[in-house]
């Protein structure tokens, strides 16, 4: 049954952790969502953290729908990450200023998902 959520070692709790990834991190925008990433050199496992802000959507229901949605998206397509090295720190915004149908967040967080990968291989290649 764990295999179903992401579990605590997979969220980024600490605010020195999302303080570092505004600061050093690189972005990728995909449809509504912005996600800001950060490859590392140790850890086991990747981490992200979900933002929909407060300025957008006002009802908590929204805010806690569309967090809900990138979870579920960000789980299903973690695997796409595999290719990678290391461990990957990302932070998914959701800029849009309307509430969006699940199936648009998953071709999104999938794409995007894709592209952190072609970048870091790239980085990889170029040095």
């Amino acid at each position: 049954m764990n295999k179903r959520r992401l579990g605590s070692a997979q969220r980024i709790k600490s605010s020195s952790a999302i303080q570092s990834l505004y600061q050093q991190g690189f972005t990728i925008q995909q449809g509504p969502l912005r996600i800001k990433y950060l490859p590392l050199q140790e850890g086991t496992h990747s981490a992200a953290a979900f933002i929909a802000p407060k300025r957008s959507f006002k009802r908590a229901v929204d805010r806690n729908r569309i967090k809900r949605q990138m979870r579920e998206a960000y789980r299903l397509h973690q695997h796409l990450l595999a290719p990678l090295e290391g461990p990957v720190r990302l932070i998914c915004i959701y800029r849009s200023r309307e509430l969006t149908r699940s199936n648009r967040i998953l071709r999104s967080m999938e794409s995007a998902l894709h592209q952190i990968v072609q970048n870091e291989s790239n980085k990889k290649a170029d040095s």
